[in-house]
């Protein structure tokens, strides 16, 4: 049995991969989404697990999310280096193929907010720092009552769509977004500037944004009560590296880490 986790980056796998190993007859792929805060945390144990010298806990936490799994490929915003346990592999971010194709240039009038959850964020302070300096703000995710009275030509709610999210994101001056896996490894990947603001509670969320707080000059790490106009100001002035490519596409590996689990199957 083999379980991936990640999250929507699973779909830079094709399905052609997904019905190979689903022939097998003693395997079976696994998706395991990082929606529910009990999963999230059990990725961040398992990251830092697979990075440890212990391959007990590993076992453990699989135990968790897939009873019996014998292997389990991980996908993080950061490339983590792992010491080559048996039933666990690493990959850095895994870019969808539409993102390899894109560049950063940063040269539109706003910036993008993204939240995947109605959360306690300042928001009407963020969008009154934006505006000020002549920033529309386009918004992805679920708004709040108080939230969704500032609706405005400054201030616009985006329904979901994955083409023009991408459109918005790679246009905008600032991501200001949550520090999920997928997002954070696309920011690093085209240098998009961005400041994360983890989910509060949220273990693996918290782990991702200190990562890549630590790892891509390109993005800061606040928590919510800190996004003031005066903080925002300091950290966007200290973003660096922008529009160059910090992460590199995790895809390849993953590839390599399940081939060889197929390999495996077949002696």
């Amino acid at each position: 049995m083999l379980s991936y986790l990640s999250s929507t980056a699973f779909s830079a796998l094709p399905l052609c991969l997904i019905i190979s190993l689903c022939s097998f007859a003693t395997s079976n792929l696994i998706l395991i989404p990082e929606s529910l805060s009990f999963e999230a945390s059990v990725l961040a144990l398992a990251t830092f697990a697979a990075s440890s010298t212990s391959c007990g806990v590993v076992d453990v936490v699989n135990s968790f999310i897939v009873p019996n799994c014998d292997y389990t490929v991980v996908s993080k915003p950061i490339r983590i280096q792992d010491k080559k346990h048996k039933k666990a592999t690493l990959v850095g971010p895994m870019i969808r193929e539409h993102i390899l194709q894109e560049q950063w240039y940063g040269d539109k009038d706003h910036i993008l907010m993204y939240r995947s959850h109605a959360l306690d964020w300042p928001t009407q302070d963020i969008v009154e720092w934006a505006n000020a300096k002549g920033l529309k703000v386009y918004f992805y995710g679920n708004l709040t009552p108080e939230e969704e009275k500032l609706v405005s030509e400054d201030f616009v709610h985006r329904p979901i769509s994955e083409t023009q999210f991408v459109k918005d994101m790679v246009d905008s001056k600032l991501v200001i977004g949550t520090s999920g896996t997928q997002l954070i490894g696309e920011l690093a990947y085209l240098g998009i500037p961005a400041i994360l603001i983890p989910e509060k509670g949220q273990t693996e969320q918290e782990l991702n944004a200190y990562l890549a707080n630590d790892s891509y000059p390109n993005m800061a790490t606040i928590s919510s009560q800190e996004a003031t106009p005066e903080k925002l100001d300091e950290l966007v002035a200290n973003l660096d590296g922008l529009g160059i490519k910090h992460a590199e596409d995790g895809t390849k590996d993953a590839y390599a880490a399940i081939e060889k689990w197929i390999a495996q199957l077949k002696t």
